[in-house]
């Protein structure tokens, strides 16, 4: 939409008008004072026509901005439903990465729990190890 060039159209019609109104006034008045004479007439009815001819273009100017309004009004709401499924499909995403970072946070966890399981199994293997070792030794020493 072309604000300017209708605002432009809008007083280029204006200006066009002041000026025939002007006219259309004097020539209403000689007309009606002396209803005889034609020239008076043919000017008073040009003038009218003139008149009648800006209001015309008014209407079209009118129904033009009519229209190009009614085509902005359905692009904005194409705009909006895009926004707004643009909105959900943001929403859905932000659950999911909350979700995922509850998950990140729940994996960080089980891994330190594994850990700490590897670490106690590791030290009682350990043990073991040594007892068994130890008792091989003591074995051996009581019996040789």
């Amino acid at each position: 939409m072309n604000v300017s060039k209708y605002n432009q159209q809008i007083n280029a019609l204006t200006n066009q008008y002041n000026f025939l109104i002007t006219d259309f006034i004097k020539y209403f008045v000689f007309f009606n004072k002396n209803p005889s004479v034609d020239e008076y007439r043919n000017l008073y009815n040009n003038n009218k026509s003139q008149i009648q001819s800006v209001f015309e273009k008014l209407v079209s100017l009118k129904s033009n901005i009519e229209k190009e309004v009614i085509q902005m009004n359905s692009k904005v709401q194409l705009i909006t439903t895009e926004i707004n499924n643009n909105a959900q499909i943001y929403n859905n995403l932000f659950t999911l990465n909350a979700q995922s970072s509850n998950t990140h946070n729940g994996s960080i966890s089980l891994i330190d729990e594994t850990k700490e399981i590897y670490n106690a199994q590791y030290y009682l293997n350990v043990e073991i190890f040594v007892g068994i070792f130890a008792l091989i030794f003591m074995f051996i020493k009581n019996f040789i």
